[in-house]
């Protein structure tokens, strides 16, 4: 919210104080997946195109019958990135957004995260 103020002399010569009150919508747009590696049973290391690491939890969806097929470890390694980065998909019924996996996700050192680096699912 920004608050403007701007004050004048009525015509009476009275102080005049007008308040303008504008709200401002910041959208944040969350950068695209480059790489994907399923680290663990239900976690993912993702590289987004800034550079940033972060690593996220997927057993949080799990509880969801949409995402059940999730808990299947041959299933889950069958991931995909998206053309363009915008979300990982199993098949045309389960997706995570780049948007999810960002906001959800935990940054990680890139020191932590060498070991893992070796192979990654690129993007198509």
């Amino acid at each position: 919210m920004i608050l403007m103020m701007r004050g004048f002399l009525n015509q009476n010569c009275e102080a005049v104080i007008r308040v303008t009150v504008a709200t401002v919508l910041i959208v944040m747009i969350p950068p695209r997946i480059n790489v994907v590696k399923v680290i663990e049973d239900c976690k993912l290391l993702v590289k987004f195109d800034n550079g940033e690491i972060r690593k996220y939890d997927v057993s949080r969806l799990l509880d969801n019958p949409m995402f059940a097929l999730l808990k299947n470890p041959v299933f889950f390694r069958g991931f995909q990135v998206e053309p363009g980065g915008y979300a990982l998909l199993w098949n045309e019924d389960i997706d995570i957004s780049e948007y999810e996996l960002w906001q959800h996700g935990t940054s990680v050192a890139d020191e932590d995260s060498s070991s893992h680096l070796e192979s990654w699912h690129f993007e198509s």
